[in-house]
């Protein structure tokens, strides 16, 4: 993953947001967790394992 690759998250009503990295990994109180803008330019922040289940857009 690189610094401005879009990607689709789902969250967990269902709805579809598109979001873009930012990156660098950074460590919170022990977990570590991948940064992205979304659609509205707000930060957002997620887990590997909400990683894992994005769609990355072309």
């Amino acid at each position: 993953m690189k610094e401005g690759d879009k990607f689709i998250h789902t969250d967990i009503v269902g709805r579809k947001h598109e979001v873009t990295y930012t990156g660098p990994r950074r460590e919170i109180k022990g977990c570590e967790f991948e940064f992205f803008v979304d659609d509205k330019g707000g930060g957002c922040f997620f887990t590997d394992s909400e990683v894992k289940k994005m769609e990355k857009k072309d």
